[in-house]
């Protein structure tokens, strides 16, 4: 008569044995299976936490010889045992491994142990035959408990983790945007985010489809934009401001500002171009700490409102520098108003003017799009010369003029 404990058969005194022996001298099978892992799963080789090595052997280890145990002592899982296997999935979220890779692993380990087994009663008609009825079945019961109870875990301490680094964000948020001179509490917030406080980072705002509507910010899109940007959405800073998702990018360490600036810019084009809910993005001048972070932020707007204006997806501040500075001078706008002003009075030499610089001064480009003859074009710009007291041959006063013309261009897109 068979016995049975929880559900398990009694192995036979000959299978029994080869467990035993199995379990005595597990180290062989640890190894192959850590191997096979390390091999196969890449999460587990290209890891940058250095403790994961033995902290994997060491977790196989203890799989592998609950198997045997459970084997011999006929029984399922304790609750206990279960704990304590959420208790090492834990770390593996914290230690940057994915689900489906922590799975993937297991799944690995139950073959490497179910192989073993097969190895060890190979010849032996009848081993192998209560190795498939008896011992087969109960292999798919232990696994699809354990594996389960590991995915809960993981999830929940996922779950956990990203919660406590909302509230983190949450902190710094409120540092760089209202207690921007505390500097001890930036540094702080940002080692925990693993943030690094003093290095340069860019505000990037994403203005996203329909807010009003419903369309969600959730983490996933946090997650995937993080991830365009070449960033760990773990280690990254966001939040929600003025219905818009804003994100600081960290610039390349030793990059030129004008790379990185290039650069941060392309990116952010390519969240626009994979992600649905982006529609338009504007780009900050890059800084350090909380002053600067501020900064960034409130450029970053003043390019995204510019870009909306113009057409553009991606806006970066660095292309309206000069704009801004015009914007916020008085004496600068009227001086400017001032140069279109005395120009107007023969509207024929604003316009020669403005396509001047749409035609990259090539004089008989402006000719052909004006539909003139190119001495009259000469004859034009000499009258603007003389008109403003100027000199074409001057790159300063051609960049005065530049800025005329784009003040006056800003504030037709405005009164529009």
């Amino acid at each position: 008569m068979k016995a049975s404990i929880g559900q398990i058969e009694v192995l036979s005194p000959e299978l029994h044995a080869i467990v035993a022996g199995l379990h005595e001298n597990d180290g062989p099978l640890c190894q192959s299976i850590y191997d096979e892992i390390r091999e196969t799963v890449s999460d587990y080789r290209l890891a940058a936490e250095v403790g994961l090595p033995d902290d994997l052997k060491a977790s196989l280890t203890w799989h592998i010889r609950l198997w045997h145990e459970a084997l011999l002592q006929a029984r399922m899982p304790s609750e206990d045992v279960l704990e304590q296997a959420g208790a090492l999935t834990r770390r593996r979220v914290h230690q940057g491994i994915p689900l489906d890779s922590l799975l993937r692993a297991f799944r690995i380990g139950s073959g490497g142990l179910w192989r073993a087994l097969i190895e060890a009663v190979t010849g032996d008609e009848i081993l192998e035959k209560e190795l498939l009825l008896k011992v087969s079945p109960y292999l798919l019961r232990h696994f699809d408990i354990v594996s389960h109870h590991v995915a809960q875990a993981y999830m929940d301490e996922q779950f956990q983790q990203a919660s406590w680094r909302d509230r983190v964000r949450g902190e710094l948020w409120s540092v760089v945007s209202a207690r921007r001179e505390d500097a001890e509490a930036f540094a702080r917030y940002c080692r925990i985010l693993s943030i690094d406080a003093e290095a340069v980072h860019v505000a990037i705002v994403f203005a996203v489809h329909d807010v009003a509507g419903g369309t969600r910010l959730d983490s996933q899109t946090f997650t995937r934009i993080a991830r365009e940007m070449g960033m760990d959405g773990e280690k990254c800073m966001y939040t929600r401001y003025r219905d818009h998702l804003v994100m600081w990018v960290p610039a390349g360490r030793g990059e030129p500002l004008v790379d990185g600036d290039r650069r941060i810019g392309k990116c952010a084009q390519q969240v626009i171009d994979r992600i649905g809910k982006i529609e338009r993005a504007g780009v900050g001048l890059p800084g350090a700490g909380a002053v600067a972070w501020w900064t960034s932020l409130e450029q970053a707007f003043r390019a995204i409102e510019h870009g909306q204006g113009s057409g553009a997806c991606v806006s970066r501040y660095s292309h309206i520098l000069l704009d801004e500075a015009i914007a916020h001078s008085d004496s600068t706008r009227q001086f400017l108003g001032a140069i279109l002003d005395r120009l107007s009075v023969e509207p024929h030499l604003l316009e020669t003017l403005q396509a001047y610089f749409q035609h990259k001064q090539h004089r008989k480009s402006v000719a052909s799009a004006l539909g003139v003859h190119p001495n009259t074009v000469d004859h034009r710009l000499q009258r603007i010369e003389t008109l403003l007291s100027g000199d074409f041959n001057d790159v300063a006063w051609l960049a005065t003029l530049s800025a005329a013309l784009r003040l006056q261009r800003s504030d037709v897109a405005k009164e529009r």
